[in-house]
């Protein structure tokens, strides 16, 4: 399936919420989102949308029979390149397969000026870059398991146009 994003642009490979949640745990403190979050006083980012529900949903019906693993574990191609080659671990094992160290999250950032399909962003300078340029840019976090092809949107979030000019980025 694919996903829709903010200014009609498409994610390739990701289910839409309807079709699944997100996160049972958190992440930890040092993903981009919290540090921008952090930046700006707050423990959340602005418009944050959070689909750890539909996630536990999935999960749950996954676990009962009520759906196929065929159809949680459809990462398309091109999310799993992106997955193994422009993303950063989840710290976590995949909620499918228990494999350790092979949950990933990708970010792919939609606004003015980006191409129509979004941008993956690797990094937090990445991100602190395109959070200086004018215009509103909207993240989407995707987990992607690289082992079984599990991938599911986790979060979605404006990414803030004012960051602290002493921020330095971790990453």
């Amino acid at each position: 399936m694919v996903m829709a994003g903010a200014g009609g642009g498409v994610m390739p490979g990701v289910r839409d919420a309807a079709g699944s949640g997100s996160l049972s745990r958190g992440v930890g403190c040092r993903t981009v989102e919290q540090l921008f979050a952090r930046l700006q006083g707050r423990t959340s980012p602005s418009g944050e949308v959070d689909y750890r529900l539909t996630r536990r949903s999935t999960l749950r019906s996954l676990a009962a029979g009520e759906v196929d693993r065929a159809e949680v574990c459809d990462a398309q191609r091109e999310l799993m390149r992106v997955a193994l080659g422009c993303s950063e671990s989840a710290g976590e094992e995949c909620p499918v397969c228990r494999s350790p160290d092979r949950l990933r999250l990708v970010r792919f950032v939609f606004g003015p000026r980006l191409p129509s399909g979004g941008r993956v962003v690797a990094s937090a300078k990445e991100m602190n870059r395109i959070g200086r340029r004018k215009g509103d840019f909207r993240c989407y976090v995707v987990e992607v398991c690289t082992s079984c092809a599990w991938n599911h949107l986790l979060r979605s979030f404006v990414i803030p146009s004012v960051i602290s000019p002493g921020w330095v980025s971790p990453t």
